[in-house]
C-alpha cells in the first residue's frame, strides 16, 4: 500500500470539526482495574462508563495509559465500545515510529484503523525544549532531556502527513516557579509549530489550581499571557487552538486531606470553557476525564471521588461531572458558528483589563465593526470578536465568575442580530442589545 492508497481507503475519516461538531475530548481513561500503591481500582471498561462519556457530551477519548503493543485485545474493546457511542479515541502504540515506510505503518495501523472510533495516534504529552522549561515542577528538580521536543517531532510528523490522521501531542503551559521567559515559552510554542506538521495547538494552563493555591491575581496573568503566546502563533502559523479545561485542582494531593472547597468551582469551569472559545479555540480538553486514583486517596486510606475528574474512583458522576456536561451543552450550541469563524481580537472591560493589560490580541477600545460600545459592571467582560463568513459574530463572556451581569452592547446602526446560549436563545433587530449573564456565561451573538 501507499500513503495515497490509505488516504483513499480512509476518505470517510473527516477531520474532527468538519463536520461542525466541535472536539470535547478527556484525557485519561477509561482504563482497566489498578492495583497501584496498596489501591485498586475498579474496571472502566464497560458499557456504562463509556454511556457515561457520551452523556457528558464527549466525542474523543486523548489517552488511558495503555499500549496497544501490551494489549492489543484491550484496546480492541475500548476501541468497539467508543464506537458504539460515538467517540472517537487515539491510539498509543509503541511500535509505531518513524522511520517505517508507509507500508509499514499502514500495516500496523490496519490492526485497529477499521474501528469508525479510530481518529489518529497519541504521540506525546507535554514535552520539553532546550530551553524550556529551565525548571520542571515547583521546587523540584527534574530530569527533562527524556522528553525533549525533537525526540518526538518525526513520529509526530509522520502520522500528521496524512490528511485523516491526528499525530497528538499537547504542550506544557508556563507558570511563574519554571524560571523561563515569555520569549522562551515563545520560542517553545514555534519550535513545535515548525517541527511537529501538527494540525493544532493542543495546551494546558489550570489557573485554578495547586500551582497557585487555587487561584490568584498572579494565576491570571500568566494564564493569559500563556493564552496570548499560543494564540500569537496560532495566527502566525495558521493552527487552530485546543484548550484543556481543569476538570479538579487536586491532582497531586495522594494521601492527603484536603480542607478547603473544590476547585474550579462549577462557574469558574465554565468561564475557562468560555474564554477559550472566545479566543477563538476549535477544542476543548478537560483534564482528568476518569479521576486518576492516586489524586483521590485520603491521609487515612480512602477515597475522595470528587476532587477531579467527572467519573470518579468509585466509578459514580462526582461533582465535575454536571458542571462539565453544562459547559459541553454550550459548546455544542455555539461550535456549529465559531467552527468557521477567524478570530479578529478581542475586547475586555472592567476588572479583566487588570489581567490583560499590553497583550497585543485584546483592543485598546470597546469596538468592534458594528459594536460601538460595550456596557457592563465592574468585573467587566471578555469579548471575542470574529469574522463569520463575512458576516459579524462576538462571544460575550461574563468575567464576574461568583455572579449575575447585566450587559449591554450598543451598536452604530439598527442591525439583525441572532443570540444563542443555554439561557438566551432569541433574534431581532435593534442598536443595542441587553442581557443578563450567568456567572462565567457567555453568549454567541451573530449580526447581519
Amino acid at each position: 500500500m501507499s500513503k495515497e492508497k490509505l488516504t483513499r481507503t480512509y476518505r470517510e475519516i473527516k477531520p474532527l470539526g468538519s463536520d461542525g461538531v466541535m472536539p470535547i475530548a478527556g484525557f485519561y481513561g477509561p482504563r482497566p482495574a489498578l492495583d497501584i500503591e496498596g489501591f485498586k481500582s475498579i474496571s472502566y471498561i464497560e458499557d456504562k462508563y463509556y454511556q457515561m462519556i457520551e452523556d457528558a457530551g464527549f466525542n474523543l477519548i486523548l489517552y488511558n495509559e495503555e499500549d496497544y503493543n501490551a494489549k492489543p485485545q484491550l484496546y480492541h474493546e475500548m476501541l468497539a465500545l467508543a464506537e458504539k457511542h460515538n467517540i472517537k479515541m487515539l491510539v498509543i502504540d509503541s511500535k509505531l515510529n518513524a522511520d517505517m515506510t508507509y507500508e509499514e505503518f499502514e500495516d500496523r495501523i490496519g490492526e485497529y484503523s477499521d474501528y469508525k472510533s479510530f481518529a489518529g495516534i497519541y504521540v506525546c504529552d507535554e514535552p520539553s525544549s532546550e530551553n524550556f522549561p529551565q525548571k520542571f515542577s515547583n521546587g523540584i528538580d527534574q530530569n527533562i532531556e527524556k522528553r525533549l521536543m525533537y525526540n518526538f517531532a518525526p513520529l509526530s510528523k509522520f502520522v500528521n502527513s496524512y490528511d485523516n490522521l491526528i499525530g497528538y501531542s499537547n504542550l506544557l503551559p508556563r507558570y511563574h516557579w519554571m524560571e523561563a521567559t515569555a520569549e522562551d515559552y515563545d520560542e517553545y510554542i514555534k519550535e513545535y509549530c515548525e517541527t511537529y506538521g501538527a494540525k493544532f495547538i493542543s495546551y494546558d494552563h489550570y489557573p485554578f489550581s495547586v500551582f497557585y493555591e487555587g487561584g490568584t491575581p498572579e494565576a491570571f496573568k500568566f494564564f493569559y499571557e500563556n493564552f496570548s503566546i499560543v494564540y500569537k502563533n496560532a495566527k502566525k502559523y495558521n493552527m487552530p487552538i485546543w484548550a484543556f479545561i481543569q476538570a479538579g485542582g487536586f491532582f497531586g494531593a495522594f494521601k492527603q486531606d484536603i480542607t478547603c472547597e473544590y476547585y474550579p468551582s462549577p462557574a469558574e469551569l465554565l468561564w475557562l470553557v468560555n474564554v477559550s472559545l472566545a479566543y477563538g479555540c476549535k477544542g476543548i480538553e478537560y483534564f482528568t476525564l476518569v479521576q486518576h486514583h492516586l489524586t483521590a486517596i485520603r491521609a487515612d486510606g480512602t477515597s475522595d471521588n470528587n476532587r477531579s475528574g467527572i467519573i470518579g474512583t468509585d466509578g459514580k458522576p462526582n461533582h465535575y461531572y454536571g458542571p462539565v456536561k453544562t459547559a459541553n451543552e454550550q459548546v455544542g450550541i455555539v461550535d456549529e458558528v465559531l467552527l468557521k469563524c477567524e478570530s479578529e481580537g478581542l475586547i475586555v472591560t472592567g476588572d479583566a483589563k487588570i489581567d490583560t493589560e499590553g497583550l497585543p490580541e485584546f483592543f485598546k477600545t470597546d469596538s468592534f465593526r458594528e459594536l460601538k460600545s460595550v456596557e457592563a459592571e465592574e468585573k467587566g467582560l471578555i469579548i471575542g470578536c470574529f469574522d463569520y463568513e463575512g458576516k459579524t459574530a462576538l462571544y460575550v463572556v461574563n468575567n464576574d465568575r461568583t455572579a449575575l451581569q447585566k450587559i449591554k452592547l450598543n451598536f452604530n446602526a439598527t442591525v439583525s442580530y441572532k443570540v444563542s446560549s443555554l439561557d438566551i436563545n432569541t433574534s431581532g433587530e435593534g442598536d443595542f442589545f441587553e442581557a443578563t449573564l450567568v456567572a462565567g456565561g457567555a453568549i454567541l451573538i451573530v449580526l447581519d
